[in-house]
């Protein structure tokens, strides 16, 4: 509901709200109680572990994912879950670098060409 919400506040300027609210369906007092309302103690603690996070993936040359971060979180002594971790790094657009070979394929089979008959 936020992201609808949100959507509103950023197309105040060309539209009134309550023609926005009526457009997506969501009462106009329930958007002016959310505009209203401070963040939760759970929005805080995100913006401050994203900071974090980004402060640790500047430190590792951009390279690090979410199991170093977690771990380098865990060493600053910051428990949070791998998970919750993936989620704020793919918000705010984080991605760590893979060093992995990919797999190479090196016979390109003609499709028109028919199979080779089974000698079995």
């Amino acid at each position: 509901m936020g992201k609808v919400y949100q959507l509103i506040k950023a197309n105040r300027a060309q539209f009134p709200a309550r023609v926005l609210c009526e457009t997506l369906g969501v009462s106009h007092s329930g958007y002016y109680d959310w505009a209203k309302r401070t963040p939760s103690r759970r929005a805080i603690t995100n913006c401050q572990l994203i900071e974090q996070i980004m402060t640790i993936y500047r430190t590792s040359d951009f390279t690090y994912g979410r199991p170093r971060i977690t771990v380098e979180l865990a060493d600053l002594g910051v428990r949070v879950n791998h998970k919750r971790v993936g989620r704020l790094m793919r918000e705010a657009g984080i991605k760590g670098v893979s060093r992995r070979r990919g797999f190479v394929i090196t016979t390109h089979r003609n499709k028109r060409d028919r199979p080779a008959s089974d000698l079995v």
